[in-house]
């Protein structure tokens, strides 16, 4: 009778446990942090010496075929995660194609390829990556540079790429439940959906980069970014991406702390790099028309409206002399200033 006991207490665990597997999968909860799932993208697609684990999109949202076909076109280049790289306007254009259709209709000669290699998920170390083989490649003429999540460091684990720096973690390198024994960590980390789930909802976890930190951080990439543009003779400008949570005036120069721009902005400053904020540039529209979400993704209408502000930012770059920088104040101002 005991046995019979045990048998059905196992066996109803076990059934349990893998009706919780068979849910957590099927609903698919969004993890607190940055998971990259080998069966929705394909993993090292570009090779990256030290290992940053990169990934590419299906369909050649890169715009290969357009140089190739086109050599004779002025190249753009754009970096970014999701948001440039069009999420939430799907199954329309996101704004860099878009982009490349207004430039090519205005100025149609010798003509413009806009290459997106934005892709979901990426944070400085994966466009870094990808930007020292593609720019020397295809030599563009400008490359625009999303900041937004830059700070996101992945791990490979498995099969997966992992944002794990605020977790503790175990001599194996994985995410840890404190009552669960290290030796089995990995393994249910790996294999269980369920587990990992609970593992980076509950795991131990230690404090995020202070700012001090935070700005070395982006010092560091930011001076060999403009170090290796400049090298290559290539006009580089970044862009700040907006909050979609409230309307674009409340968020001019606050999508990014204070402290940002009092370490960072100098920088580009002196190194004549221009810098624009999408809230500036996006100022008389009405936000809840343009997102596709709260964050900071564009809907199609959102991407058609990026594409327009664009185009003269594009001119404007292309154009001007490096002695006149774009600043207001020691702040960038933004573009429909610049060129009235």
């Amino acid at each position: 009778m005991l046995l019979f006991r045990g048998i059905l207490v196992f066996c109803g665990l076990t059934m349990g446990l893998g009706a919780g597997e068979i849910l957590i999968r099927w609903i698919n909860p969004r993890p607190p942090v940055q998971v990259i799932r080998s069966d929705k993208v394909s993993f090292g697609a570009v090779p990256s010496a030290d290992g940053t684990p990169v990934w590419h999109m299906l369909g050649d949202r890169e715009h290969y075929s357009c140089a190739a076909l086109h050599p004779e076109r002025d190249r753009i280049m754009i970096f970014g995660d999701s948001i440039a790289f069009g999420s939430g306007a799907e199954p329309e254009p996101a704004f860099p194609a878009l982009l490349e259709q207004r430039l090519n209709t205005q100025y149609p000669v010798p003509g413009f390829c806009v290459m997106n290699f934005a892709t979901p998920g990426f944070g400085f170390d994966q466009s870094w990556a990808i930007a020292q083989q593609e720019i020397p490649r295809w030599k563009p003429k400008l490359v625009f540079w999303e900041i937004w999540g830059e700070g996101v460091r992945y791990v490979m684990l498995g099969k997966d790429a992992y944002s794990l720096a605020v977790y503790v973690k175990d001599r194996n390198g994985y995410p840890f439940l404190s009552f669960v024994p290290e030796a089995l960590n990995w393994r249910l980390f790996l294999h269980s959906r369920m587990y990992q789930f609970a593992v980076l909802r509950w795991g131990a976890t230690r404090n995020e980069l202070s700012p001090a930190e935070d700005t070395a951080f982006l010092r560091s990439n930011y001076a060999k970014l403009t170090d290796f543009t400049r090298a290559h003779d290539v006009r580089l400008a970044i862009f700040f991406p907006s909050p979609l949570d409230r309307p674009f005036k409340q968020s001019i120069w606050n999508s990014k702390p204070q402290w940002m721009w009092e370490h960072v902005y100098d920088q580009f400053s002196a190194r004549d790099v221009s810098v624009y904020d999408l809230p500036s540039e996006l100022a008389d529209q009405d936000f809840e028309e343009l997102r596709a979400d709260p964050c900071c993704h564009f809907n199609a209408q959102g991407h058609r409206v990026l594409a327009q502000r664009f185009e003269p930012i594009v001119a404007n770059e292309l154009n001007r002399q490096p002695e006149t920088p774009h600043t207001r104040e020691g702040l960038p101002i933004n573009v429909g200033e610049a060129v009235r």
